[in-house]
């Protein structure tokens, strides 16, 4: 047995360094995704945003990463174009150690701690006459990471402001409360950054609405006057590292001499068989040219195709080398088909020649030979009948090779075009959820449309890449799909393998949060507890902007505090709470939740007037952003009525009342608020001793409960029969109560409910304790 040499992947130097450059350019687009999304005014409607961003910078962003940092997601910050439009730009420069920008303000402005944004508003459009009241101002920082183990990385921070005076008067707010002073300062009239803010790079956008669009500035990213490592990644000795380290080697491959033909090409190989015996030695020599041309082109093909998602970051880099295939398989089969032409075209050539000489002969030999001329003219026959076979046969051939090449050139096509829709789906899917980030209560509230949508989409992933080919937003989008599921455990094991892939991705970390919250919530467990703080902290470390990370770390808290009864978990809730509303003013949840933690803390308090108070206070903020919040009304209802029980306050029953008939107003099928409006009004009846007069109105509303949803009203029906006297009534609605709502009940708060006095004597109330709730036997 020969062995072939081990020769170098014919891929040229000019490849391995587009390819080393590439890496870096589709790492930093997955970053900056949410940004970029129609950042382009000049983009064709056949281009994708990243297609655009990928055609702005691949010439002139010069940065490099081998192999190894490429599979690590190493990313360097560069002075990238992310935006082109017709605004003026913001220009940046950098001036010694600050960046200064072209952004102006009247020479005796200064921005302090007390300034407001209205403030700065004001000062920017008096003095940039390209400005206009509600243009909005967006601050980019690109941070540079180099640890000591492992690769550069970046993070990034935006900022965002809007010029306008009104807009924040309901609310007044201190301008460095939502943008950093190291970012925006003034000095000399003029815009700037402090000196020493990170290393990496920073961006001013302006961006104004027009109607339905969105005009942009034409920005870059600047670089910080500390940044070094850009030039370290851009220089040549770093180009050829990088290039070296994607060189591919042949694999040995073993030839048997006795097998002619490779296994994975037995479709053309049975045809030359049939064949075999008719043609001669010459010309299977120059079929078998042909046919393994074709093949060979098609394996390679083949194979080309088998790994196209193994990195999501050089995806778009490998579906272009498949074109590139395609075309030179067609160039390739081409030619051979060209050269079988003109051996047709010589064979014909000859057979003419031939047939002329042996016309000559014949006249020759007419004149003194008619034996030997008629056997040459039977031998002239045969050689024709001969090459006139041997024609039509290679020409079968021929037209054979062409239909197999256009059938594997239209099925390479097909796949690669369900391969670019398949990658465009996946990332508008990713970042139609990363730019309306769910909080821990959303994703439950997905509409059934959507479900069904991402349902459909996470079967098309299945149906056409196998598992060693997810991407990183592949299984971000399976996460997603196995929280809506309530498949909890899945979903924790997607967001790890999303973040095996891409580790700095801050949505992966936050819902991996949201997962491991909703599984700690079924379980009762503090151990998920605990690591979805974990993850609520990378993911606010990767992006510190974001509120609804704060939310769901401060929902998370705050459910901890309540299963373990611990006013400390409360308080750090409140933190997380107060971040997210920093963040986002009216941010109707956080406030809901904050005034619900609230609520909960008093019941731990021995005097829990200051908690419930501070938490009607939050009710009422989050309905002063949202005045159609069904649940803060009721929930305001209920801390009123349970503060009025605890201090026997009729005027606190009468203002629950109130939140509880708001509550239905926005919500009319709202069985919990009809059912605990009933509660609190038998309350107050029995305080002020006239429940025999407001029986009715009592019975009402519990019955309305019970009609909107079977067995809300049960338990309460059964303690308004149990104190008027009808015990036949009480028995019954409290066994009822029993058969549908066990798993909110337990024997000692029933048997501890003053409202069951008259009738716990009786042996049924015995009884149907023992049936539904049975005594542990010691």
């Amino acid at each position: 047995m020969e062995k072939k040499p081990n020769p170098f992947n014919p891929r040229t130097q000019k490849q391995q360094a587009q390819r080393a450059q590439l890496t870096n350019l589709v790492t930093t687009y997955q970053m900056l995704s949410s940004f970029i999304r129609g950042a382009y005014f000049s983009k064709p409607k056949n281009l994708s945003d990243y297609n655009m961003f990928i055609q702005e910078n691949l010439s002139r962003i010069k940065v490099y990463l081998n192999k190894v940092e490429a599979s690590r997601k190493a990313c360097i910050v560069a002075p990238y174009n992310i935006s082109e439009g017709r605004l003026p730009s913001i220009e940046t420069v950098a001036q010694g150690d600050v960046l200064r920008t072209s952004l102006r303000v009247p020479r005796s402005f200064q921005i302090t701690d007390n300034t407001t944004m209205d403030d700065v508003s004001m000062a920017l459009l008096r003095a940039n006459p390209q400005m206009r009241e509600g243009d909005k101002i967006s601050i980019l920082h690109l941070i540079q990471h180099l640890p000591e183990k492992g690769v550069p990385y970046i993070t990034w921070k935006q900022y965002n402001f809007t010029l306008d005076v009104n807009s924040y008067s309901t609310l007044p707010s201190k301008f460095y409360n939502h943008i950093p002073k190291s970012l925006f300062r003034v000095k000399e009239g003029y815009i700037e950054t402090e000196a020493g803010i990170e290393t990496g790079g920073v961006a001013y956008v302006l961006s104004r609405g027009m109607g339905y669009n969105m005009q942009i500035s034409t920005q870059s990213i600047v670089l910080t006057p500390d940044n070094s490592i850009y030039q370290e990644y851009s220089c040549e000795e770093k180009k050829k590292e990088a290039a070296g380290s994607y060189r591919v080697i042949a694999k040995r491959k073993t030839i048997t001499p006795k097998k002619t033909v490779i296994t994975k090409n037995n479709y053309f190989y049975d045809f030359i068989l049939r064949s075999r015996k008719k043609i001669s030695m010459k010309k299977i020599a120059i079929t078998l040219v042909l046919v393994f041309g074709v093949a060979m082109v098609a394996q390679n093909n083949t194979v080309g195709q088998e790994k196209i998602y193994i990195q999501e970051d050089i995806v778009n880099l490998k579906l272009q080398m498949q074109e590139q295939k395609i075309s030179e398989m067609q160039k390739s089969v081409e030619k051979e088909i060209g050269m079988q032409d003109k051996y047709v075209e010589s064979i014909n050539s000859r057979f003419g020649f031939w047939l002329g000489l042996f016309g000559g002969l014949m006249t020759f030999l007419s004149i003194g030979g008619s034996l030997l001329g008629v056997y040459l003219v039977k031998r002239a026959n045969k050689i024709e009948e001969d090459m006139k076979e041997e024609l039509a046969e290679i020409i079968e051939i021929k037209k054979a090779a062409e239909k197999e090449l256009d059938s594997i050139v239209t099925e390479g096509k097909e796949k690669l075009n369900s391969m670019f829709k398949l990658e465009e789906r996946t990332i508008s899917m990713y970042n139609k959820l990363i730019n309306n980030p769910p909080d821990n209560t959303q994703i439950e509230e997905q509409s059934k449309e959507q479900k069904e949508e991402l349902s459909s989409y996470i079967e098309e992933i299945k149906r056409k890449k196998p598992e060693s080919e997810y991407t990183a937003k592949d299984w971000f989008l399976l996460g997603y799909d196995a929280q809506i599921q309530k498949k909890h455990k899945d979903a924790c094991s997607y967001y790890k393998k999303a973040n095996e892939l891409n580790p700095n991705d801050a949505n992966t970390y936050n819902n991996w949060g949201n997962a491991l919250f909703d599984l700690a919530k079924l379980k009762s467990d503090e151990a998920p507890y605990k690591k979805s703080f974990e993850k609520y902290s990378k993911a606010n470390e990767l992006n510190p902007n974001k509120a609804n990370t704060y939310y769901n770390w401060g929902l998370a808290l705050a459910n901890l505090a309540k299963l373990k009864s611990d006013p400390t978990r409360f308080e750090e809730s409140f933190d997380k709470y107060k971040k997210a509303i920093e963040m986002k003013p009216d941010y109707a949840k956080a406030y809901y939740n904050w005034g619900f933690a609230l609520a909960n803390l008093a019941k731990l308090k021995s005097d829990p007037t200051r908690c419930f108070e501070e938490s009607f206070d939050k009710y009422k903020k989050a309905i002063e952003m949202k005045p159609d919040y069904a649940k803060a009304y009721y929930n305001w209802g209920f801390a009123l009525a349970n503060l009025a029980k605890l201090k026997s306050d009729p005027t606190r029953f009468e203002e629950s009342f109130d939140k509880y008939k708001k509550a239905i107003e926005m919500k009319p099928d709202y069985a919990k608020a009809y059912n605990n409006w009933g509660s609190a009004l038998m309350q107050l009846s029995k305080l002020e001793n006239n429940l025999d007069s407001r029986k009715q109105e009592i019975e009402t509303l519990l019955l309305k409960a019970n009609e909107i949803k079977k067995g809300a009203g049960f338990y309460n029906l059964a303690c308004l029969y149990a104190l008027t006297g009808e015990e036949e009534k009480a028995f019954q609605y409290l066994e009822e109560d029993f058969k549908n709502n066990k798993d909110k009940r337990n024997r000692s708060d029933i048997e501890n409910d003053t409202d069951f006095t008259a009738i716990k004597e009786n042996l049924r109330f015995r009884q149907l304790l023992d049936k539904y709730f049975p005594e542990e036997k010691s």
